[in-house]
């Protein structure tokens, strides 16, 4: 082993063992834990055959990273691209073929998120935070544009009014679900929109990183122009091969209504230009479709929040406090929803831009023209700004008249408008399309072995069969990494995303079967004690997820989610003596979960724990609890606790305000605070047999329900008994199914 490579090791000093480079870095854990997949096991780091290539910290591997930035030029953001380059200089001997595996695991990662076409929000924290230490480290420009969707809830029931009115029946007669693909579409062609309006602002910038290639109707393709002309760098040791189509430009679902696009060496001079481009086109598309008008179902009596659309906001992410950024972020955006909306209507804020003006003129009188004040220049800008903001309400009406009114004309409009862009997402997200193929039970496989567990029996099986080398202990243990870190994490909450959900309890479902066969025939079990082993669906749902976001932002309502996973559920089971294994669980958006958990758990002695209806019980009882205690906790040490700067008395979040006080998203259902609504079912195995994912779609519709049922009767109950002096319903009425 290299001597540089013994000392490489940085000590880590913040309180969650981050890098300290990191602790100013955006999404800091997601970072370290890309570093360290590098690392070889520090008690595998005197092992014979481990290379001297193969890095032993962190440490080495951020110093790799910037080196690589540097001294290439290249913003090399993309993961699955900057793994690829790090592999080549870590495992410069390895078999190529190896190398594609590793890679080819990697991307099939990258795939189009079915509504927008963007990475999966699973990538959320990894891309953002490489894009930040980027922007960090070489000091060079990186745009971070937060784009959020306006009134999706009420334009699903403006579709669903549409589509009733067209077949002539009511619309309770339509489900929502059979109309949210026209909602979907329409927020898909937003999302292309901004895509490509976003790589164009690239595209057209001489940074010298970059010569466009004509290429398809966007020319949308760039090529990388390396020091010596070729893919490899021999001074550096690094090679760059971007599958990208879009250059570095990379787009991820944020969250439901939430989209961020990162932008590298795009300047701040430009951003202006881009939102006002970007806001531009998706105002003409919605007018054109007939989506300025609905009325938005929490805002009933504000016509300046009616219709459909998106807003944006551009921070240049060399300036932005990581524990601010998205709560700055959201405050932009409100305030260009805002704009938009008075827009429509030809309105604009006049006391505020009369104010701008003035406070203008009067810092730079030399700009004033001959012979006005300060007063009479602000308010002939004024003037003119009303006139421009009726001729766009103008043109926005020209445009519905003319535009899409059925929809089946609205979808044509949809379509055509996707197909101008010609946008190849898989290309652009830079993933492997192909499916991956059913590991086939030889029996061996493990029984309740995990989808990743399967994928990383898999890779071994394929490198036997084609007789690919391993040559070193880095690449064995790389190898298991590989496969590993294959399942998506939602890095808001820090559990699953739903992706591997239904192969999992496929699999509980399944190997439970086969346990019983095998317990029956070795005479382990009796009949009756088999029959006790069953697997079981928890779902959890908390109430009020849009209060938090109203209160806190993003940021904070994600530390929340993640104290949801951690420490409400993932301590109701831990309390019964299960660890995570045992069960699974998954967020399934906004704050709803569903939990897999095992028909068994094992005890620190090795004893079997049977998982009942009476230990699931308990845990919902404990969430329940738990729950309970996260009301009663004040937010502002809550935040602090999480590394989240609180709101100031500013904001109007007084100083002891606990989470119990926050207010219901909806004033007129009125139930404040956070509370959880449980549900839990076991797995019948001797029903009709049922794809998982049709058993888990039903099992959430029955827990929104349940949800809906229990505030019915809150409310219900609470009608006979409210005077205008009593409060607000407070949290701790609603008890798990």
């Amino acid at each position: 082993m290299a001597a540089d490579n013994k000392t490489d090791k940085i000590e880590k000093t913040d309180k969650y063992g981050h890098h300290p480079m990191l602790t100013r870095i955006f999404y800091p854990q997601e970072v370290q834990d890309f570093l360290e997949s590098f690392v070889v096991p520090e008690d595998h780091a005197a092992d014979a055959g481990i290379p001297d290539t193969a890095p032993l910290s962190a440490g080495r591997v951020l110093q790799d990273i910037e080196n690589l930035w540097r001294e290439t030029g290249i913003p090399v953001l993309h993961p699955a691209d900057l793994r690829q380059m790090l592999l080549k200089k870590y495992m410069p001997d390895a078999d190529p073929a190896l190398l594609e595996i590793f890679d080819r695991t990697e991307r099939r990662a990258y795939l189009a998120e079915q509504m927008t076409g963007y990475l999966e929000k699973r990538h959320l924290g990894i891309v953002s935070g490489l894009a930040h230490l980027y922007a960090s480290m070489t000091e060079q420009p990186v745009a971070m544009l937060e784009v959020d969707y306006s009134n999706m809830g009420g334009t699903n029931e403006y579709f669903r009014n549409l589509a009733a009115e067209e077949r002539g029946i009511s619309p309770e007669e339509i489900s929502v679900a059979d109309v949210f693909v026209h909602t979907d579409r329409t927020a898909e062609l937003i999302a292309k929109t901004v895509r490509t309006e976003t790589m164009k602002a690239v595209a057209t910038q001489e940074d010298g990183y970059y010569t466009r290639t004509a290429s398809g109707a966007l020319s949308q393709q760039f090529t990388v122009s390396m020091a010596g002309g070729g893919e490899d760098n021999a001074a550096t040791g690094y090679s760059y091969n971007s599958t990208a189509e879009g250059g570095t430009v990379l787009c991820v679902r944020a969250g439901g209504d939430e989209l961020r696009v990162i932008a590298p060496h795009l300047e701040p001079d430009k951003y202006d230009v881009l939102a006002e481009t970007v806001h531009g086109k998706i105002e003409e598309h919605t007018a054109r479709l007939g989506l300025h008008d609905h009325v938005h179902p929490k805002h009933p009596g504000d016509p300046l929040k009616n219709g459909f659309g998106a807003a944006m906001a551009i921070a240049d992410m060399r300036g932005i406090d990581p524990a601010t950024a998205v709560m700055e972020a959201d405050l932009s955006v409100k305030a260009h929803k805002a704009a938009l909306g008075m827009t429509r209507h030809g309105l604009v804020d006049e006391e505020t831009l009369r104010d701008t003006y003035r406070r203008y003129f009067d810092a730079s009188p030399d700009e004033l023209p001959p012979g006005m004040t300060a007063e009479d220049a602000a308010q002939q800008l004024l003037e003119m700004e009303k006139q421009a903001a009726q001729a766009q309400h103008n043109a926005f009406a020209a445009m519905k008249e003319t535009g899409a009114h059925s929809l089946a004309e609205k979808q044509d409009y949809i379509a055509a408008e996707i197909e101008k862009l010609a946008l190849d997402d898989t290309a652009l997200n830079g993933g492997f399309a192909e499916p991956e193929g059913e590991i086939p039970d030889d029996g061996t496989l493990p029984l309740f072995a995990t989808p990743a567990e399967r994928r990383y029996i898999g890779m071994m099986r394929e490198i036997r069969e084609k007789k690919i080398p391993v040559q070193n202990a880095y690449e064995a243990h790389y190898m298991r990494h590989a496969a590993f870190r294959t399942v998506a994490l939602d890095s808001s909450a820090g559990v699953w995303m739903p992706n591997d959900m239904p192969e999992t309890v496929d699999i509980f479902i399944r190997d439970t079967q086969t346990l019983k066969e095998r317990l029956l025939i070795a005479g382990a079990a009796s009949q009756e004690e088999v029959g006790g082993l069953t697997v079981t669906l928890v779902g959890i749902a908390f109430h009020n997820l849009g209060g938090l976001n109203e209160e806190i932002g993003h940021d904070g309502a994600n530390a929340v989610l993640k104290h949801m996973t951690q420490e409400i559920i993932g301590g109701a089971f831990a309390d019964q003596g299960l660890k995570t294994g045992d069960y699974q669980i998954a967020h399934y958006g906004g704050a709803e979960f569903l939990a897999v958990v095992k028909p068994f758990a094992e005890d620190g002695n090795g004893a079997r724990v049977l998982c009942d209806a009476a230990l699931i019980g308990r845990v919902e009882d404990g969430i329940a609890l738990r729950t309970a205690a996260l009301n009663m906790t004040e937010i502002s040490e809550f935040l602090e606790k999480e590394g989240l700067r609180a709101p100031d008395k500013e904001s109007g979040l007084p100083e002891k305000k606990k989470f119990a006080d926050i207010a219901d998203v909806k004033p007129e259902r009125g139930i404040d605070g956070i509370y959880a609504v449980t549900l839990s079912h076991p797995v019948k195995l001797a029903d009709p047999p049922e794809r998982a994912g049709a058993l888990i779609f039903r099992h959430r519709q029955e827990l929104e329900d349940a949800v809906t049922t229990r505030r019915d009767d809150v409310l219900a109950a609470d009608a006979g008994k409210k005077t205008k002096a009593q409060p607000r319903r407070k949290p701790g009425i609603l008890k798990p199914v």
